[in-house]
């Protein structure tokens, strides 16, 4: 089997994030079907410059609970789409929680024309909206408990969704035209089951972007193989827009 073309934007000469990917395809129970995992590998934590103006004390470290340095895998979403047409059943509704002044998580990837439920499991009523489209959801306020749903129709798209009186309330809703999305472990670890025979391209969407890097995963009929592929990211990968 042939190496996987690799493509890294913006210079490949400035990356630092190494994304490892492997691709078990193993003979499952259907020939035609395969195990595609891997893993995102992050670069050291960026290191916070010392202050340049002093107050009356040193700082000092925390040290009941050290400061946590700020972790992408919970905003990236990864994605293998075909390279030729397939099928997409129906999917069944994807349940978007939002828990007090947050999301269950920061990024919800949905299949086109799947049907999106927010929930509201937090203790307080929130008035959501879709910054790209204001119409996306129904009006009024989402009380304790309560339900608004809407459906993407289309591919290709980012909502993000908001509450003008908490800022930091944020959640966004992305839409593709492949049921296999995964999402990364605090190890950055990721897998896709039961990947149907063909071609496709690995893809990863960070935060509020489609990041410029892909890589091609041919996955076989029912032979055992494994195919390894590095991934580099930029390193100024948080300031792609």
């Amino acid at each position: 089997m042939s190496e996987p073309r690799l493509f890294c934007g913006r210079g490949a000469q400035r990356c630092a994030l190494v994304a490892v990917f492997t691709a078990a395809l193993g003979a499952l129970s259907s020939a035609s079907a395969g195990t595609v995992t891997g893993r995102v590998e992050l670069p050291p934590p960026e290191k916070r410059e010392p202050s340049a103006t002093r107050g009356y004390l040193d700082p000092s470290d925390n040290a009941i609970l050290p400061v946590q340095a700020f972790s992408p895998t919970p905003y990236m979403v990864v994605v293998l789409e075909a390279s030729a047409p397939i099928e997409v059943p129906a999917p069944p509704q994807a349940i978007y929680e939002l828990r007090g002044e947050s999301f269950a998580r920061p990024v919800l990837a949905v299949v086109k024309g799947q049907e999106v439920l927010i929930k509201n499991v937090g203790l307080a009523p929130r008035s959501l909206s879709a910054k790209e489209d204001p119409n996306l959801l129904p009006k009024g306020t989402l009380n304790v408990t309560g339900t608004k749903s809407f459906r993407v129709a289309e591919a290709g798209k980012i909502y993000t969704l908001v509450d003008p009186a908490v800022p930091h309330l944020v959640g966004r809703v992305i839409s593709v035209a492949t049921p296999y999305r995964a999402y990364l472990d605090r190890e950055g670890r990721f897998s896709f089951d039961d990947v149907a025979e063909g071609s496709y391209k690995l893809r990863v969407f960070f935060q509020d972007r489609w990041l410029p890097v892909s890589a091609n995963v041919a996955v076989g009929a029912g032979n055992r193989a494994k195919v390894e592929t590095r991934i580099s990211i930029p390193a100024d990968y948080r300031a792609i827009k």
